[in-house]
């Protein structure tokens, strides 16, 4: 059985994300999985977000990653800056022989030059999001239809990976904590001045509220407007 780390690749252009990066890497090499970076060269399609923003579909960055895989294999799916803790490869192997598929929420710090240690990463901020998924190839290829086409790096698609997730286990062993954290930094699409008028956003919503719509969940819950 293998233990692929999936990832969009991108070549940060300031100081502060290219650190925050190379912290997070570090960490990855203690995992003992194999590391998986996506290119968007390597991907079929890509959305372009006025006026020349280009950003991969998650489905078709997981979908490449799984190629070749055997189905008792598993994917591990993270943002390129989230850094783990020294047990979250075994914590993840662990939890997978109680459910299919699972997703941590993050911690969140305040920059940092080093990984934190594991004991301290409970004591960071819980307003972050789900930034870990991971599954069996099995469970990707038989669920990942109900997964809308949903943009990377935008708004909701974490929700309903998170959805889909927790169908298919029981909550909360689908939920895994305190395994992995972040430095804060604001994100692009949260801009309260561009959030509910960026293209990403708005493609992203136009396919989260039907899903949504279909299990009688309020969007409310996600902050959906």
């Amino acid at each position: 059985m293998k233990m692929l780390h999936v990832y969009s690749f991108h070549t940060p252009s300031l100081d502060s994300d290219k650190k925050r990066l190379q912290v997070a890497a570090f960490t990855w090499k203690s995992q003992g999985w194999k590391e998986c970076p996506i290119m968007d060269s390597e991907l079929s399609r890509l959305f372009t977000e006025p006026p020349r923003k280009t950003l991969p579909f998650v489905r078709d960055v997981i979908d490449k990653g799984a190629e070749g895989l055997l189905y008792e294999d598993i994917i591990v799916f993270t943002n390129s800056d989230t850094a783990v803790s020294t047990d979250c490869a075994k914590k993840i192997k662990s939890r997978l022989k109680k459910v299919p598929a699972l997703y941590c929420f993050r911690r969140d710090f305040d920059p940092f030059m080093e990984p934190i240690p594991d004991t301290e990463i409970s004591k960071g901020s819980t307003l972050g999001g789900s930034d870990l998924y991971a599954f069996t190839v099995e469970w990707w290829k038989a669920n990942r239809k109900k997964f809308p086409v949903m943009i990377l790096a935008r708004e909701g698609w974490k929700d309903i990976l998170r959805v889909i997730i927790d169908e298919s286990g029981q909550y909360p062993d689908t939920k895994l904590e305190n395994v992995i954290y972040h430095a804060k930094h604001e994100a692009y699409w949260e801009k309260p001045e561009i959030r509910h008028s960026l293209a990403g956003n708005i493609f992203n919503y136009e396919r989260a509220l039907p899903f949504l719509a279909e299990r009688k969940i309020d969007p409310k819950r996600f902050g959906f407007k």
